[in-house]
């Protein structure tokens, strides 16, 4: 059984060329040479990165002699900081930068003018490359691990509902349309536009639309109305820590054919209007005996959080209930707070899973064994996750698809945090953002274990702006012979074998 958590690396490359990206202060006093002995390898380590950087510099001899002995200096350094296993992966990495800086800085200083213009170059091009990399979500895949980029369709892709049909054809919504492809999701010709909301003045006009298919053929299109107030930031009160009374809007809306999309019965609001909807909901699932499960994320006052109930409909969704939320986190107050963004999905044995977003460090679960009429205590999992939505489908082949965004990267850098309880929103706990990586496991026995974690993707951003390195939101389903998983934050597009999965 393979925990599925990252497992820190001590992985450290030798100097390179790029190492000089670092702009460091400038020691003003030279380095002696070492005295003592030096670990064994430092000196020859030492030397051949001499011999690199005088390949890109033309150093003179009197340069290598002063160079050299800082460049042993930094790499006997190195060796003791790799050598101290008490310390933690995150604070040996820092510990390793600093000691890297420190002699960049004093073998930069050595430079003449001439050797600093070339310095100068060779920044401008790596920033240039690395600006490249940032915009172009094909290069974050990682290498060898069977996944491959795929082109964007001018609708562009979202994370929302794809559903294929017996005569070919591919679905997915689009604001107040569904759109239909017909060569394979090649393209989605705008002819193909099947409208499903008329008037939008009663309605709502569609945000986030979901669609379903019901085991009678019917379709089901779900989506979340506007708020009012619009903006974000403009739902919560810093001062109360709570949401501003004045929030309205965000109700669920359903829209039923019952002849593939020709005519669609009048919108219908099934969430509670007490409340308002966060997130619009990442799943609708029809039980083996043909309920409908959908749930609903509300933004729950006093104290400000999110808790979730689970809507129900035992008609194949002509109408539905809209029970009080089930689902609540003790000691949530924020924004961001509480139970966010779950999943559902039904195991081969019956019981319904249920599987969630907190800010606690884990995905957390419930379950159900009555379709969703009573649920088990929310308990934490052994799925070390930061504060980001999960993506749990089953393939055809009867195994579970798990993808999330780990707690911290598998390189050991420590996590973007948000939240604590001397902020104003987010959460009371202080909790992992971390959003640069993309992992993915398969279980074959109902999740009780996972495969091996594979990485399927990394941002080049490891710290700065948080939403200029993330990839998450992500939908997965099964087209041909490969897994489609498309990021909405981060617009990664990419497929994988099915007999490559892990």
């Amino acid at each position: 059984m393979h925990l599925l958590k990252i497992l820190p690396s001590s992985r450290f490359a030798c100097v390179r060329a790029a190492a000089f990206v670092f702009v460091s202060a400038v020691c003003l006093s030279i380095a002696a040479p070492v005295s003592a002995a030096l670990p064994p390898g430092v000196p020859e380590k030492a030397r051949a990165e001499l011999e690199r950087m005088d390949e890109d510099y033309s150093f003179s001899d009197a340069q290598k002699k002063q160079i050299l002995p800082i460049l042993e200096k930094q790499q006997a350094d190195v060796a003791a900081v790799q050598a101290d296993v008490s310390l933690d992966p995150a604070v040996r990495k820092e510990k390793i930068n600093r000691v890297n800086r420190s002699a960049y800085g004093k073998v930069i200083d050595l430079f003449t003018p001439a050797q600093k213009e070339i310095r100068q170059r060779k920044l401008a091009a790596k920033a240039q490359a690395d600006a490249a990399d940032r915009s172009n979500p094909a290069t974050w895949l990682i290498p060898g691990n069977s996944f491959e980029p795929i082109a964007t369709p001018p609708i562009g892709w979202n994370e929302t509902s794809y559903l294929s049909l017996p005569d070919g054809r591919f679905l997915t919504a689009r604001g107040g349309n569904i759109v239909a492809s017909t060569d394979g999701m090649k393209t989605f010709p705008a002819k193909n536009n099947i409208p499903f909301v008329k008037d939008t003045s009663a309605a709502g006009s569609p945000r986030a639309s979901r669609l379903a298919i019901s085991t009678s053929g019917a379709w089901l299109v779900i989506w979340r109305t506007a708020h009012t107030p619009d903006d974000l930031a403009q739902f919560w009160d810093k001062t109360t820590h709570n949401y501003v009374p004045h929030l309205t809007g965000g109700q669920l809306m359903v829209a039923r054919s019952a002849d593939s999309g020709k005519t669609w019965s009048a919108p219908l609001r099934i969430s509670d209007p007490r409340y308002t909807n966060g997130h619009p909901p990442r799943k609708i699932l029809q039980t083996k005996s043909g309920v409908f499960l959908l749930p609903a994320q509300y933004r729950t006052p006093n104290p400000g959080r999110h808790t979730v109930s689970i809507l129900r409909s035992t008609d194949d969704g002509l109408t539905w209930s809209a029970p009080a939320p089930a689902f609540d986190l003790p000691n949530s107050n924020g924004n961001h707070d509480g139970v966010v963004e779950p999943t559902l999905i039904q195991l081969k044995d019956g019981t319904v899973w249920f599987l969630t977003r907190t800010n606690l460090g884990a995905l957390w679960e419930s379950r159900s064994h009555d379709d969703g009429l009573t649920w088990s205590p929310l308990r934490p999992t052994r799925i070390y996750a930061s504060s980001s939505p999960a993506t749990l489908e089953r393939l055809s082949d009867g195994r579970l698809v798990l993808v999330w965004s780990p707690w911290k990267d598998s390189e050991g850098n420590a996590p973007q945090t948000r939240g604590g309880a001397d902020t104003t929103d987010f959460s009371l706990a202080v909790a992992s953002w971390h959003r640069r990586e993309l992992h993915l496991a398969t279980s074959a026995d109902e999740g009780k274990t996972w495969s091996k974690p594979l990485i399927v993707a990394r941002h080049p951003r490891k710290s700065g702006a948080f939403s200029g390195g993330w990839i998450t939101y992500v939908t997965v389903f099964e087209h041909g012979e490969h897994l489609y998983l498309l990021a909405s934050m981060g617009g990664l597009h990419a497929r994988i074998p099915l007999d490559k999965l892990p």
